[in-house]
């Protein structure tokens, strides 16, 4: 794998993605799954309405249940292989449970993070044109949620980084930073700028760092920023 300027791929993924959105999802998750808004039933003029409504609630209920259910058991598997096995190994041994999820619970929430994790997974594993394809089916679950929106442009572009598509890649970073509700504009510019390097368009990057330094108050974008700067 080709090294980066300052920060090598490997280096790369310990301090942006996959780890660092895995992380953040975990959390995420348990939250999201049990304090999420569930969709409340209007009053019925007619009997069987009301009936059926409430049995589709129900199977609803229950189908969350069980995906969320299913879902903790998967993430509790990765978790427990990342001191032991390599990314390859891990996605081989956790791929299926992600699937089963994914498949039998599209619609529920945990079907939904089922996927995006799984794409975390594979962007882990080096598996760049699977990561991709989940990435972009979860932004029709989560493209209203900024936070969730923005881990899922930065996956892209890293994956097309990975790949040596770099304009794709700044392309997807761009979309973050030019976002005015954008959350991980830091990350984004960072990502950006180590790109306009290896591009040799350096004025570029001399800009991306500034207004890291300038705009955001990141101790580890910032430092290595400024370190650039410094040269």
């Amino acid at each position: 794998m080709a090294k980066y300027n300052e920060v090598s791929l490997s280096r790369k993924k310990e301090l942006e993605q996959p780890d660092e959105v895995i992380e953040n999802l975990s959390k995420i998750f348990a939250y999201t799954i049990k304090h999420k808004v569930r969709i409340s039933i209007g009053l019925g003029v007619f009997f069987l309405l009301i009936i059926g409504i409430s049995t589709a609630r129900y199977f609803s209920r229950l189908s969350e249940s069980q995906a969320s259910y299913l879902l903790d058991q998967g993430m509790n598997k990765y978790n427990e292989m990342q001191n032991e096995k390599t990314p390859v190994e891990i996605c081989g041994l956790v791929e299926g449970d992600f699937k089963a999820i994914i498949s039998k619970y599209p619609g529920a929430v945990a079907g939904k993070f089922a996927m995006l994790q799984l794409a975390n997974i594979y962007y882990s594993a080096d598996r760049y044109n699977d990561a991709i394809a989940l990435y972009e089916k979860s932004i029709e679950s989560f493209g209203h949620h900024k936070l969730f929106l923005n881990l899922i442009q930065t996956g892209l572009g890293l994956c097309h980084e990975a790949k040596g598509e770099n304009e794709k890649a700044i392309a997807y970073f761009e979309k973050v930073v030019a976002d005015p509700d954008g959350l991980m504009k830091d990350q984004a510019l960072f990502n950006a700028g180590r790109i306009y390097g290896k591009l040799d368009r350096e004025d570029k990057r001399l800009d991306a760092y500034k207004k890291i330094i300038s705009d955001f108050n990141s101790p580890l974008y910032a430092d290595i920023a400024k370190e650039y700067l410094s040269q």
